[in-house]
């Protein structure tokens, strides 16, 4: 049995367990055991259910809401909510929003089937039958879809990847596609930023796949530059690839077209080693895919990964290859640094958090493979020298982090950390937990407790985190008692099963979330509701009782949820930011619900809700399951349109003005800066339109304490307070503070006071 050695790069907005538009690029170095990627063991088509595939439309009129505030009055609802049904061959795995606008979707299944839809989800084509074998005008025999690859440069191209050789793209969002020249199974594929033609692909030996065949296993990488009509090998034995002009910030523009970066073993003979962090690997770059010798940039350089202002490569220690390094450019690869912690300690593996206000939150693995929790750490300017910013920051053994930034506003996060590690809670793993499997296996070690998770949120983007504050009253309108001193909100990340904090930058200020109120976070059944806060979570409401998932429409002036633990035919919507529901019933028959999705901008007012039943009429067990999905569209329910948007907060205007606050009182200072936005007012029936211009305005704050950034080797614990000395690594690695010079001191040097 062979391994695979990766870096997770996850891209998601609300995903359970997979949903549409990115929502915040996420980026992890990760060591990771693939087991049965690369085995003897063929692949075994799945199983495909009655080909069911007919369309229905149904108009029904809106139901009455409703009130879980009973002062708010009922929004009214004059139209009807269009509803289209579309049942597939098999359950839905991965959908993309292609063409101009990203109004066209395609859909690919479990069965490996591909469907096309051109109006938003409410009618569709399987478009399997449209893919053709190479050189002839014949249908492919049994075509099979593994992969959707969508240009970054134009989105009517796509790269379809199929089982086996036969792979084809379509340069019309779907209407058409042509069959791909290749010999080889494909593994992964990087379509060019700024070239639509070029792509790079991977393949793995025959020996990975067939422990039988001849020769011996290793990863190949392969490249096109008209689309997979012609290719060449480029090497063999790579680990990792990407073209170089995925960096950020325009710092490859000296380099050609043809520019790469890739991780390569030195030594190019015997069955590649996967895995594991190596010394004998090297980060390179390469301009004419390996035919002169690359260039060697980063000795020791494992993995890779781009943001917009930094590259960062992960180097092995070669004294202790299960360590690493973190190495940083900002230049287009042409001089690294080294990321500087504030104390030595050991580093296994990196997820980069966020950057996307210009400096770095850095999640460090420093327990090794399968930790639940690692260190989360801000970096100053240049993205080189980090403090300490959560300590303990939960984490799955694939890499992804539960921690989020608040779409659309500065400087506000939401986290999930493991209270007092090593004390009360099991903080072990287990060492077969499998990479790639977002379920973890956990050991039975004694009678410890399961580590005691808590929900913090930071409005100064990670100098304090606090508590969230607990509702006032449940979705039923009793009161909540939450009155002890460690009693409050705690929500559901990306680790675990239940529907994760999730918020749009179309939806200022509004977040959704499960979770529970308590000490701590609770992953029983019972116990898990359905929370929104409106003021980008400063304050919640419980909306309803169990969990739900869910999802923003109308720049947040409509939400739409539905149980996604039960079967169901129902959804719940709001047009008044959840002070009161209204049932839709949208099938006659339930669905195990997956998701809630809509298109990319999540600004119009129709939605796909997707999930799966079984094709046996009778309910036999043993059937297999069929996907359905439902297209519902809401513009038909409220006739007026939003007025007053360049005079918000006037008596005639749908719009009022909103300053994010981190409940100081009487302060509405973040970041050193107040910024007042434009957004519809909660109660006020209409609707946006797709094209809102949201304003907004900025007065500067004078500094306060909370403002200013611990130093190295120091930070604030939860809830607040001065910098104090960080609890982690020895006193020695931090500058005293005692303003003593530092033993060996010259004459006449000098040397800083923290």
């Amino acid at each position: 049995m062979f391994t695979d050695i990766y870096i997770h790069i996850y891209t998601y907005k609300y995903i359970m367990p997979g949903q549409s538009v990115i929502y915040m690029l996420k980026i992890i170095f990760i060591i990771c055991l693939l087991t049965n990627v690369i085995t003897g063991q063929p692949q075994t088509p799945p199983t495909t259910a009655a080909n069911n595939v007919a369309n229905s439309k149904i108009t029904k009129n809106a139901a009455a809401p409703i009130l879980t505030d009973k002062k708010a009055p009922a929004p009214l609802a004059n139209g009807n909510v269009g509803v289209t049904e579309f049942i597939m061959d098999g359950e839905v795995e991965d959908i993309q929003w292609v063409g101009q606008g990203r109004r066209t979707v395609l859909v690919l299944t479990t069965a490996s089937n591909l469907y096309r839809s051109s109006d938003e989800g409410k009618t569709w084509l399987n478009v399997v039958t449209s893919l053709k074998a190479f050189g002839t005008n014949q249908p492919a025999k049994t075509p099979k879809v593994k992969k959707l690859i969508v240009s970054p440069v134009d989105p009517n191209c796509v790269f379809i990847v199929g089982q086996g050789v036969n792979h084809w793209v379509t340069r019309d969002a779907g209407r058409s596609f042509q069959p791909v020249n290749s010999v080889v199974k494909f593994h992964d594929v990087i379509m060019h930023p700024t070239d639509k033609n070029r792509v790079l692909a991977s393949s793995m030996a025959a020996k990975c796949h067939d422990t039988q065949a001849n020769g011996v296993c290793y990863k190949s990488v392969y490249a096109t530059d008209d689309l997979g009509k012609t290719w060449i090998k480029a090497t063999d034995y790579v680990v990792q690839f990407d073209w170089a002009h995925n960096l950020g910030n325009g710092q490859a523009k000296s380099l050609p077209t043809t520019a790469m970066f890739a991780t390569v073993f030195r030594t190019k003979k015997g069955n590649q080693r996967f895995g594991y962090w190596d010394k004998n690997i090297d980060f390179v770059r390469t301009d004419d895919f390996f035919k002169t010798p690359a260039k060697v940039l980063v000795k020791h350089g494992n993995r890779f990964l781009f943001t917009k202002k930094f590259l960062f490569v992960a180097q092995v220690n070669p004294l202790r290859d299960t360590e690493v390094e973190l190495q940083m450019s900002s230049d287009g690869a042409n001089t690294f640094l080294r990321g500087t912690l504030p104390y030595k300690i050991k580093q296994h593996s990196y997820t980069i958090l966020d950057t996307s206000e210009d400096t770095v939150f850095l999640h460090v693995n420093h327990e090794g493979e399968g930790a639940k929790w690692g260190n989360v750490y801000i970096s100053n300017a240049d993205g080189l020298n980090y403090t300490l910013s959560l300590p303990h920051n939960s984490r799955e053994a694939t890499g992804k982090c539960d921690f989020e930034k608040v779409e659309g506003l500065e400087g506000i996060y939401l986290a999930n950390f493991i209270d007092k590690v090593g004390e009360d809670s099991d903080d072990t793993t287990d060492d077969n937990t499998i990479g790639g499997d977002t379920s973890t296996k956990k050991k039975q070690i004694g009678k410890k407790p399961p580590p005691k998770i808590r929900t913090v949120i930071t409005f100064d983007k990670g100098g304090v985190w606090s508590y969230l504050h607990a509702p006032k009253y449940d979705a039923n309108g009793k009161k909540v008692d939450c009155s002890s001193i460690d009693c409050s909100l705690h929500l559901h990340g990306v680790t675990d099963e239940w529907g994760p904090f999730y918020s749009t930058d179309t939806s200022l200020g509004l977040i959704m979330a499960t979770g529970n109120i308590g000490t701590s976070l609770s992953d029983n059944e019972d116990e898990i509701n359905t929370y929104f806060s409106r003021d980008a979570g400063l304050s919640w409401d419980e909306v309803a009782k169990g969990s739900h998932i869910y999802e923003f429409g109308d720049h947040g002036a409509l939400i739409v949820m539905a149980n996604d633990v039960e079967a169901s035919d129902t959804v719940l919507y709001s047009w008044n930011e959840g002070k009161s529901w209204s049932p839709f019933k949208f099938s006659e028959k339930k669905l195990e619900i997956d998701n809630i999705i809509i298109e990319p901008t999540a600004t119009s007012q129709k939605f796909m809700v997707y999930g799966s039943r079984k094709a046996s009429a009778s309910g036999d067990k043993n059937s297999n399951p069929v996907g359905a999905v439902y297209f519902l569209d809401f513009s038909e329910l409220h006739a007026k349109k939003c007025k007053g948007v360049e005079a918000p907060g006037t008596p005639d205007s749908d719009y009022e003005r909103w300053s994010p606050s981190d409940g100081r009182l009487g302060d509405k200072c973040l970041m050193g800066h107040q910024i007042t936005y434009t957004r519809r007012r909660r109660m006020s029936q209409c609707y946006n339109g797709e094209k809102l211009d949201r304003m907004n305005y900025v007065k500067d704050c004078p500094c306060t304490e909370n403002d200013y950034e611990c130093d190295v080797g120091f930070f604030r614990k939860i809830d607040g307070g001065p910098c104090t000395r960080s609890e982690f690594g020895s006193s020695k690695e931090v500058v005293k503070a005692s303003g003593q010079p530092p033993a060996n001191c010259p004459s006449g040097t000098t040397y800083l006071v923290t």
